[in-house]
This record gives structure tokens, sequence and C-alpha cells, in this order.
């Protein structure tokens, strides 16, 4: 009676370790996904680049990072609007960024 007890211990334990390592990686990809976010838009220096970072943008949404996540209580909106660009701020409203924040 004790063995296989014993073997359900093992299940349970083998199966709480899988969950915690799946739930550990989404985090990890999440605060990933959340910082090249928010690289994307304080790496656009220039009229030229917009472009390329509204792709990146977009892309890293359909990915799953965060549209409003914060960085030093900052959004990503906030970032395009103090830097003027108008089409990221267009690709961050489009995707659900909102407008409410302050900082």
């Amino acid at each position: 009676n004790w063995r296989k007890q014993l073997d359900v211990d093992r299940m349970s334990i083998g199966a709480n370790l899988r969950t915690n390592r799946e739930q550990n990686f989404a985090i990890a990809k999440q605060k990933v996904s959340n910082a090249a976010i928010h690289a994307a838009v304080e790496g656009c220096n220039s009229t030229k680049d917009v472009e390329n970072h509204v792709n990146c943008i977009h892309n890293l949404v359909g990915a799953g990072a965060l549209i409003n996540s914060e960085k030093k209580g900052k959004t990503i909106l906030m970032l395009a609007a103090q830097k003027g660009y108008i089409e990221l701020v267009s690709e961050i409203l489009t995707n659900g960024g909102w407008t409410n924040s302050q900082d």
C-alpha cells in the first residue's frame, strides 16, 4: 500500500514540476516580450526608422507582448508620443494602448 502511495506522490511531484517550469517559462517570455516592445519604441530615433518600428511593435503584440506594459513608470504610448512619431502612436492605439495612463 505504501508503494502505491509513493508512486502517486512521485507522479504528483512530477506534474507539479512540469507545471512550475511551464509557468516560469511563460513569465520569462512575457518579460522578454515587454522589454522588446519598449526597446522598439526607445530605439526609434528618426522618421525613416518609424515604419520598421511599427512593424516590430505589430509583430511583438502578435507574439504576446503587452501593449500597456510599463518600464520606469512609462508605457510605450507615452514614449512614442514624447518622440512625436504619429505612426507609432497610431499603431499602439490600434492595438489597445491605454490613453489614461499617467507618469
